[in-house]
């Protein structure tokens, strides 16, 4: 009985492990979309800054 437990506990501890391994790569890649987002919104704007004439205010 005491045997069979240990071998559960063993068990359950591997299963944690790899769970925390899929969740740390998955936290990995989202934060990577994150900086590619980030990356892809900076340029859009410094293009739609550049692309943009200037107006003339006629005040």
């Amino acid at each position: 009985m005491s045997t069979n437990l240990c071998s559960e506990l063993q068990e359950l501890k591997c299963l944690v492990r790899q769970q925390e391994e899929t969740l740390s790569q998955l936290i990995q890649m989202v934060a990577s979309t994150n900086r590619h987002l980030f990356d892809l919104r900076h340029r859009q704007t410094v293009l739609e800054h550049q692309s943009t004439p200037y107006s003339i205010s006629s005040k």
